[in-house]
């Protein structure tokens, strides 16, 4: 079986291969949220109130078991005053 994408085509191994390697390790980020917000000395209640958002989610997401959009984590580093990369 062949997928083709504008004029290049992939078996469906490599398509698989290329979604794999953009995955998204929800829990480092988690992790890396957690670290940047207790650097800052920010609580969890603290920064789901910034956010509009409840406790509960904010947990989630540092856990890793939540899959945050982009748009919350632009707010994230915007409010934690860090670029989106780190």
């Amino acid at each position: 079986m062949t997928i083709k994408y504008d004029d290049d085509k992939f078996t469906k191994t490599e398509v698989q291969i290329m979604f794999v390697k953009v995955r998204i390790d929800y829990q480092l980020m988690g992790e890396r949220i957690k670290n940047k917000r207790n650097e800052k000395g920010i609580s969890q209640e603290k920064l789901a109130e910034t956010m509009d958002v409840s406790v509960a989610y904010l947990s989630r997401v540092e856990r890793g078991t939540a899959q945050i959009t982009l748009k919350r984590l632009a707010q994230i580093s915007n409010i934690l005053q860090v670029p989106i990369e780190e």
